[in-house]
């Protein structure tokens, strides 16, 4: 039974060490010094390295399709990385810390979806994202009390706050729709319907779209703001973890 209980534990430890610590250390510390636009590009590339590294550990099967995919993802997250010039990587020109942070990124969360998969044994797919959370939530709390800006609120009002509870609130709302059948907004039928033809996960889509969204922004001279950018990853990050 302890044997049992130490491993599960372990399990849920890489899972919120992978999934939530350092994919929110990357990906956050990566915004302060790149632009968001570049921040989204990157993590998009990561089912991209999931699919490569299902190849390479796992044996599992490459068609043509899935490695051209592979292929673009890379070639994109290059340019997206070096900012259009890849010979900075032959001739030793160094990143910067957000690039670096960007690869983190990747790697930390193309890690917990393989930690994913060797746990599914143990746990169903709902415990095991609790658990995982948990234990995020567990360490980044401890490693802002050693930072000393756990209780650094100031900057946050009650609006912000409520904001983003909200977001989340309402892409587990629309997760919910999906699960019951019951029928989905405008909008979610768009993004139901890309998810069963690339082959990809809800929120992915919801992310993609509200991204490319954004783009058309640009001939406007229109500039989103934070919550704007926020509204697109937190209802998507959500409506993912809800289908989980």
């Amino acid at each position: 039974y302890f044997r049992d209980k130490e491993k599960l534990l372990h399990h849920l430890g890489a899972l919120g060490l992978t999934g939530v610590f350092l994919y929110n250390l990357c990906f956050l510390n990566a915004l302060k010094a790149v632009e968001a636009g570049r921040g989204a590009l990157v993590v998009a590339f990561i089912p991209a390295l999931i699919a490569l590294a299902d190849w390479l550990l796992f044996r599992v099967p490459m068609t043509g399709r899935r490695a051209l995919g592979v292929v673009l993802a890379m070639s994109g997250c290059l340019l997206v990385v070096t900012q259009g010039d890849p010979a900075r990587l032959l001739t030793g020109s160094s990143l910067g810390r957000g690039e670096w942070m960007l690869l983190g990124t990747s790697l930390s969360w193309t890690a917990y979806t393989l930690a994913s998969r060797r746990c599914s044994d143990t746990l169903s797919p709902l415990a095991l994202t609790f658990g995982g959370c948990l234990c995020g939530w567990a360490m980044l709390t401890a490693a802002a009390l050693v930072d000393g800006s756990l209780f650094e609120l100031s900057r946050l009002s009650w609006q912000g706050a409520s904001s983003i509870a909200f977001l989340g609130l309402f892409g587990t709302a629309i997760a919910m729709f999906v699960r019951s059948g019951l029928g989905l907004a405008p909008w979610d039928v768009l993004h139901n319907g890309l998810q069963h033809f690339f082959s990809v996960s809800f929120g992915t889509v919801m992310i993609v779209v509200g991204a490319l969204v954004l783009l058309l922004w640009v001939p406007l001279r229109q500039w989103p703001g934070v919550g704007t950018v926020a509204n697109i990853f937190v209802i998507g990050i959500a409506a993912d973890v809800t289908l989980l």
